[in-house]
Protein backbone atom coordinates (compact mmCIF):
# COMPACT_ATOMS: atom_id res chain seq x y z
CA UNK A 1 0.00 0.00 0.00
CA UNK A 2 1.41 3.35 -0.93
CA UNK A 3 -1.08 5.61 1.16
CA UNK A 4 -3.94 4.98 4.06
CA UNK A 5 -7.21 6.96 3.71
CA UNK A 6 -4.73 10.11 2.56
CA UNK A 7 -7.61 11.98 1.16
CA UNK A 8 -8.92 11.89 4.06
CA UNK A 9 -5.83 15.16 4.71
CA UNK A 10 -5.71 18.58 3.51
CA UNK A 11 -2.46 18.97 1.66
CA UNK A 12 -3.50 17.12 -1.35
CA UNK A 13 0.46 16.67 -1.80
CA UNK A 14 1.24 15.18 -5.21
CA UNK A 15 4.74 15.58 -5.07
CA UNK A 16 4.39 12.95 -1.23
CA UNK A 17 2.79 10.34 -3.38
CA UNK A 18 4.48 10.77 -6.54
CA UNK A 19 7.56 9.88 -4.65
CA UNK A 20 6.62 7.51 -2.63
CA UNK A 21 5.94 5.45 -5.78
CA UNK A 22 9.10 5.80 -7.07
CA UNK A 23 11.03 4.92 -3.71
CA UNK A 24 8.77 1.67 -3.97
CA UNK A 25 9.45 0.69 -7.55
CA UNK A 26 13.05 1.63 -7.34
CA UNK A 27 13.35 -0.88 -4.08
CA UNK A 28 10.81 -3.77 -5.17
CA UNK A 29 10.79 -3.11 -8.82
CA UNK A 30 8.81 -1.96 -11.54
CA UNK A 31 6.32 -5.11 -11.57
CA UNK A 32 5.11 -4.35 -7.95
CA UNK A 33 1.67 -4.25 -7.64
CA UNK A 34 0.97 -0.93 -5.64
CA UNK A 35 -2.35 0.33 -4.56
CA UNK A 36 -4.39 3.05 -2.26
CA UNK A 37 -7.15 3.06 -0.04
CA UNK A 38 -9.57 6.12 0.75
CA UNK A 39 -13.23 6.44 2.10
CA UNK A 40 -16.54 6.44 -0.02
CA UNK A 41 -16.92 9.37 -2.01
CA UNK A 42 -15.17 11.16 -4.79
CA UNK A 43 -13.93 14.03 -2.16
CA UNK A 44 -11.48 11.36 -0.57
CA UNK A 45 -10.57 9.52 -3.86
CA UNK A 46 -9.45 13.32 -5.11
CA UNK A 47 -6.38 13.60 -3.31
CA UNK A 48 -6.25 9.86 -2.55
CA UNK A 49 -5.87 8.76 -5.56
CA UNK A 50 -1.85 8.75 -7.15
CA UNK A 51 -0.60 7.82 -10.70
CA UNK A 52 1.09 4.40 -10.51
CA UNK A 53 -1.22 2.91 -7.89
CA UNK A 54 -4.65 0.87 -8.27
CA UNK A 55 -7.32 3.00 -6.14
CA UNK A 56 -9.73 0.92 -3.62
CA UNK A 57 -12.18 2.50 -1.76
CA UNK A 58 -13.22 1.11 2.39
CA UNK A 59 -16.56 1.12 3.91
CA UNK A 60 -18.77 -0.82 5.94
CA UNK A 61 -21.96 -2.05 6.12
CA UNK A 62 -23.48 1.50 6.97
CA UNK A 63 -22.60 2.27 3.50
CA UNK A 64 -23.75 1.89 0.13
CA UNK A 65 -21.55 -0.23 -1.92
CA UNK A 66 -22.93 1.01 -5.52
CA UNK A 67 -22.45 4.33 -4.43
CA UNK A 68 -18.94 3.65 -2.82
CA UNK A 69 -17.71 1.67 -6.18
CA UNK A 70 -18.87 4.13 -8.67
CA UNK A 71 -16.56 6.25 -7.08
CA UNK A 72 -13.93 4.26 -7.23
CA UNK A 73 -15.03 3.22 -10.73
CA UNK A 74 -14.68 7.52 -11.62
CA UNK A 75 -10.73 6.94 -11.11
CA UNK A 76 -10.21 3.40 -11.58
CA UNK A 77 -12.69 2.04 -14.78
CA UNK A 78 -10.85 -1.04 -15.21
CA UNK A 79 -9.82 -3.31 -12.79
CA UNK A 80 -11.34 -5.42 -9.80
CA UNK A 81 -13.94 -3.82 -7.00
CA UNK A 82 -12.12 -3.70 -4.01
CA UNK A 83 -13.54 -2.71 -0.68
CA UNK A 84 -9.85 -2.52 1.24
CA UNK A 85 -10.90 -2.28 4.75
CA UNK A 86 -14.80 -3.83 5.49
CA UNK A 87 -15.70 -3.42 9.10
CA UNK A 88 -17.00 -6.42 10.60
CA UNK A 89 -16.64 -4.10 13.87
CA UNK A 90 -14.92 -1.06 14.96
CA UNK A 91 -12.00 0.83 17.53
CA UNK A 92 -12.84 0.48 21.17
CA UNK A 93 -11.84 3.63 22.97
CA UNK A 94 -10.89 4.57 26.07
CA UNK A 95 -14.18 5.73 28.42
CA UNK A 96 -16.79 4.34 26.15
CA UNK A 97 -18.13 0.63 25.65
CA UNK A 98 -16.98 -2.02 23.76
CA UNK A 99 -17.81 -1.15 20.15
CA UNK A 100 -19.46 -3.95 18.10
CA UNK A 101 -21.70 -4.20 14.78
CA UNK A 102 -25.09 -6.16 14.92
CA UNK A 103 -24.35 -9.42 12.88
CA UNK A 104 -27.26 -8.93 10.74
CA UNK A 105 -25.97 -5.91 8.44
CA UNK A 106 -22.47 -7.08 8.51
CA UNK A 107 -23.42 -10.58 6.69
CA UNK A 108 -25.73 -8.75 5.04
CA UNK A 109 -23.53 -6.49 3.49
CA UNK A 110 -21.10 -8.97 2.91
CA UNK A 111 -23.68 -10.85 0.79
CA UNK A 112 -24.20 -8.14 -1.18
CA UNK A 113 -20.60 -7.37 -2.05
CA UNK A 114 -19.67 -10.71 -3.07
CA UNK A 115 -22.49 -10.90 -5.13
CA UNK A 116 -21.23 -8.37 -7.29
CA UNK A 117 -17.91 -9.59 -7.72
CA UNK A 118 -16.45 -7.21 -5.16
CA UNK A 119 -12.97 -8.21 -3.35
CA UNK A 120 -13.07 -7.76 0.29
CA UNK A 121 -10.50 -6.86 2.78
CA UNK A 122 -11.56 -7.45 6.58
CA UNK A 123 -10.57 -5.34 8.57
CA UNK A 124 -10.20 -6.78 11.40
CA UNK A 125 -10.82 -10.41 10.37
CA UNK A 126 -8.84 -11.52 13.81
CA UNK A 127 -7.99 -9.22 16.56
CA UNK A 128 -4.60 -8.53 18.06
CA UNK A 129 -2.49 -6.15 20.24
CA UNK A 130 -1.12 -2.76 19.23
CA UNK A 131 2.85 -2.79 20.26
CA UNK A 132 4.36 -1.25 23.14
CA UNK A 133 2.59 2.43 23.60
CA UNK A 134 1.40 2.47 19.59
CA UNK A 135 -2.25 2.32 20.17
CA UNK A 136 -3.17 5.60 18.07
CA UNK A 137 -6.20 7.58 18.82
CA UNK A 138 -9.35 9.89 17.25
CA UNK A 139 -10.00 13.10 16.45
CA UNK A 140 -12.15 14.91 17.30
CA UNK A 141 -13.17 15.03 19.88
CA UNK A 142 -9.55 13.49 20.88
CA UNK A 143 -10.75 9.45 21.32
CA UNK A 144 -7.84 7.45 22.58
CA UNK A 145 -7.62 3.76 21.24
CA UNK A 146 -7.14 0.40 23.67
CA UNK A 147 -4.05 -1.21 22.89
CA UNK A 148 -6.17 -3.99 22.31
CA UNK A 149 -6.83 -4.27 18.57
CA UNK A 150 -9.83 -6.81 18.59
CA UNK A 151 -12.54 -4.26 16.91
CA UNK A 152 -15.15 -6.41 17.45
CA UNK A 153 -13.02 -8.93 14.93
CA UNK A 154 -14.80 -12.44 14.28
CA UNK A 155 -11.67 -13.84 15.33
CA UNK A 156 -11.32 -12.59 18.93
CA UNK A 157 -7.81 -11.15 20.16
CA UNK A 158 -6.97 -14.19 22.02
CA UNK A 159 -8.06 -16.28 18.96
CA UNK A 160 -11.41 -17.75 20.05
CA UNK A 161 -14.37 -18.35 17.35
CA UNK A 162 -17.38 -15.77 17.79
CA UNK A 163 -21.04 -16.40 16.28
CA UNK A 164 -20.12 -13.65 13.18
CA UNK A 165 -16.85 -15.94 12.20
CA UNK A 166 -19.93 -18.99 11.55
CA UNK A 167 -22.50 -16.19 9.87
CA UNK A 168 -20.02 -14.81 7.81
CA UNK A 169 -18.59 -18.25 7.03
CA UNK A 170 -22.07 -19.43 5.88
CA UNK A 171 -21.90 -16.30 3.54
CA UNK A 172 -18.50 -16.58 1.83
CA UNK A 173 -19.83 -20.64 1.32
CA UNK A 174 -22.15 -19.35 -1.16
CA UNK A 175 -19.11 -17.68 -3.24
CA UNK A 176 -16.42 -19.94 -2.70
CA UNK A 177 -15.57 -23.39 -1.71
CA UNK A 178 -14.69 -23.69 1.84
CA UNK A 179 -11.18 -25.54 3.12
CA UNK A 180 -12.63 -29.29 3.97
CA UNK A 181 -10.92 -29.39 7.50
CA UNK A 182 -12.06 -28.94 10.77
CA UNK A 183 -12.43 -25.45 12.39
CA UNK A 184 -10.47 -25.48 15.92
CA UNK A 185 -11.71 -25.46 18.85
CA UNK A 186 -11.41 -22.04 21.35
CA UNK A 187 -8.92 -22.07 23.97
CA UNK A 188 -9.30 -22.91 27.54
CA UNK A 189 -9.17 -20.36 29.74
CA UNK A 190 -8.28 -20.24 33.79
CA UNK A 191 -8.36 -17.76 36.32
CA UNK A 192 -4.94 -16.18 37.87
CA UNK A 193 -6.70 -15.51 41.48
CA UNK A 194 -6.11 -12.64 43.26
CA UNK A 195 -3.02 -10.88 42.58
CA UNK A 196 -1.37 -8.21 45.31
CA UNK A 197 0.83 -4.97 44.02
CA UNK A 198 3.28 -3.89 45.97
CA UNK A 199 4.95 -0.43 45.62
CA UNK A 200 8.92 -0.24 43.99
CA UNK A 201 9.50 2.89 43.64
CA UNK A 202 8.01 6.15 42.81
CA UNK A 203 8.62 7.74 39.36
CA UNK A 204 11.30 9.86 40.93
CA UNK A 205 13.15 7.48 42.51
CA UNK A 206 13.30 5.57 39.43
CA UNK A 207 14.81 8.62 37.26
CA UNK A 208 18.46 7.47 37.68
CA UNK A 209 17.69 3.98 35.76
CA UNK A 210 15.56 5.02 33.52
CA UNK A 211 17.14 8.43 32.31
CA UNK A 212 21.31 7.81 33.44
CA UNK A 213 22.57 9.90 31.20
CA UNK A 214 20.65 12.94 33.16
CA UNK A 215 17.91 15.17 31.99
CA UNK A 216 17.72 17.09 28.72
CA UNK A 217 17.80 20.85 30.03
CA UNK A 218 15.91 23.43 27.80
CA UNK A 219 14.41 27.02 28.38
CA UNK A 220 11.03 26.08 27.88
CA UNK A 221 9.57 22.81 27.39
CA UNK A 222 10.66 20.61 24.22
CA UNK A 223 7.85 18.94 22.33
CA UNK A 224 8.40 14.89 22.33
CA UNK A 225 10.17 14.67 18.97
CA UNK A 226 12.49 17.15 19.55
CA UNK A 227 14.58 14.90 22.00
CA UNK A 228 13.69 11.84 19.54
CA UNK A 229 10.89 10.65 22.19
CA UNK A 230 7.75 9.54 20.52
CA UNK A 231 5.30 7.48 23.11
CA UNK A 232 4.57 6.85 26.26
CA UNK A 233 5.28 9.01 29.26
CA UNK A 234 7.91 12.36 29.64
CA UNK A 235 8.59 14.02 32.84
CA UNK A 236 8.71 18.11 32.65
CA UNK A 237 10.46 19.47 35.71
CA UNK A 238 11.47 22.97 37.00
CA UNK A 239 11.98 24.28 40.42
CA UNK A 240 9.88 26.55 42.13
CA UNK A 241 11.94 30.30 42.71
CA UNK A 242 9.01 31.39 45.10
CA UNK A 243 6.98 30.48 47.92
CA UNK A 244 3.61 29.20 47.41
CA UNK A 245 1.47 28.91 50.40
CA UNK A 246 -2.07 29.70 49.00
CA UNK A 247 -2.99 27.38 46.50
CA UNK A 248 -1.84 28.80 42.90
CA UNK A 249 -2.79 28.05 39.41
CA UNK A 250 -0.10 26.19 37.67
CA UNK A 251 -1.77 26.59 34.06
CA UNK A 252 -0.74 24.96 30.31
CA UNK A 253 -1.63 26.08 26.66
CA UNK A 254 -1.75 22.60 24.83
CA UNK A 255 -0.70 19.96 26.79
CA UNK A 256 -1.18 16.59 25.00
CA UNK A 257 -2.82 14.26 26.32
CA UNK A 258 -2.86 13.77 30.44
CA UNK A 259 -1.02 14.82 33.24
CA UNK A 260 -0.15 14.39 36.69
CA UNK A 261 1.15 17.53 38.40
CA UNK A 262 3.49 17.13 41.43
CA UNK A 263 5.12 19.21 43.82
CA UNK A 264 7.92 17.50 45.83
CA UNK A 265 6.96 14.43 44.79
CA UNK A 266 3.20 14.38 45.92
CA UNK A 267 0.47 14.83 43.26
CA UNK A 268 -1.72 17.88 43.25
CA UNK A 269 -4.06 17.00 40.18
CA UNK A 270 -4.65 16.07 36.32
CA UNK A 271 -4.22 18.25 33.78
CA UNK A 272 -5.37 16.65 30.25
CA UNK A 273 -6.54 18.51 26.68
CA UNK A 274 -9.74 19.88 28.37
CA UNK A 275 -8.42 20.74 31.87
CA UNK A 276 -5.46 23.31 31.87
CA UNK A 277 -4.90 24.37 35.56
CA UNK A 278 -4.11 22.47 38.59
CA UNK A 279 -3.84 24.29 41.78
CA UNK A 280 -0.41 23.67 43.53
CA UNK A 281 1.63 25.01 47.14
CA UNK A 282 5.42 24.79 47.34
CA UNK A 283 8.33 26.46 48.44
CA UNK A 284 11.49 27.92 46.98
CA UNK A 285 13.91 25.27 45.89
CA UNK A 286 11.38 22.02 45.15
CA UNK A 287 10.71 20.27 42.04
CA UNK A 288 7.50 20.75 39.98
CA UNK A 289 7.28 17.65 38.27
CA UNK A 290 4.68 17.34 35.01
CA UNK A 291 4.30 13.70 34.07
CA UNK A 292 2.96 14.09 30.85
CA UNK A 293 1.09 10.58 29.37
CA UNK A 294 0.93 10.72 25.45
CA UNK A 295 -2.49 7.92 25.54
CA UNK A 296 -2.16 8.13 21.52
CA UNK A 297 -1.37 10.00 18.49
CA UNK A 298 -4.22 10.79 16.47
CA UNK A 299 -3.80 8.90 12.96
CA UNK A 300 -6.96 10.01 10.77
CA UNK A 301 -7.83 13.36 9.59
CA UNK A 302 -6.38 17.05 9.55
CA UNK A 303 -5.60 16.64 13.29
CA UNK A 304 -2.85 14.12 12.58
CA UNK A 305 -0.79 18.48 12.85
CA UNK A 306 -1.63 18.56 16.28
CA UNK A 307 0.28 15.82 17.66
CA UNK A 308 3.29 17.40 19.14
CA UNK A 309 3.25 17.13 22.64
CA UNK A 310 4.46 20.68 23.71
CA UNK A 311 3.48 22.10 26.87
CA UNK A 312 3.69 25.69 27.54
CA UNK A 313 3.66 26.22 32.10
CA UNK A 314 3.75 28.74 33.76
CA UNK A 315 2.57 29.50 37.89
Amino acid sequence: MIENEYGSYFTCDRAYLDFLVYKVKSELGPNVTLYTTDGCGLGYLRCGKVNGSYATVDFGPGSDPTECFNAQRFYEPNGPLINSEYYPGWLDHWGSPHAKFDTNPVIKSLDRLLDMGANVNMYMFIGGTNFGFMNGANSPPYEPVLTSYDCGSPLTEAGDITPLYYALRDIISKYQKLPDMPIPPNTNKTKYGNITLELICTIQDALPYLAPAGPKLSTYPLPMEQINFYSGFILYRFVLSNNFINPTPLYTKGIRDRAVVMVNGVPFGLMDREKTTVNITGKIGQAVDILVENQGRINYGKDINFNNKVNFLSV
